[in-house]
């Protein structure tokens, strides 16, 4: 989910894949949407007394499908387009394809229903 990755409990990304800002608004601002949803998402692991929360890899598959689909709607992720934003397989790796407002929408609050509480 650019922030969280699957059988890495606990591990949380500031500027993870697919969260570099290109063309509307500040990484600052992202980093500051993370960080928040790393606070709630540790406050969530002390409301529920577990001890790790884990990515469900459903959600991280869903989640990075999303994404490829918004990218190949940029021209950085045409196919013809060779950058350093895409990765050796050619997918685009780097780049956020949506609003900083659905940046924010989809950092302001953890579903914990996206991951797995580990006791």
């Amino acid at each position: 989910m650019g922030v969280t990755v699957p059988k890495f409990p606990n591990l949380f990304l500031l500027y993870g894949p697919n969260t570099n800002i290109v063309i509307n608004g500040s990484i600052i601002y992202f980093s500051e949407c993370e960080v928040n949803y790393v606070l709630e998402a540790i406050r969530e692991l002390l409301a529920h007394d577990a001890r790790a929360l884990d990515c469900k890899q459903t959600v991280h598959d869903a989640y990075n499908a999303r994404i490829d689909e918004g990218n190949q709607r940029m021209s950085w992720g045409v196919a013809d387009v060779h950058s350093w934003y895409k990765n050796d397989s050619g997918r685009v790796a780097q780049n956020w394809p949506f609003t900083l407002l659905e940046f924010w929408e989809q950092t302001r609050a953890v579903n914990l229903d996206d991951y797995e509480l580990l006791s």
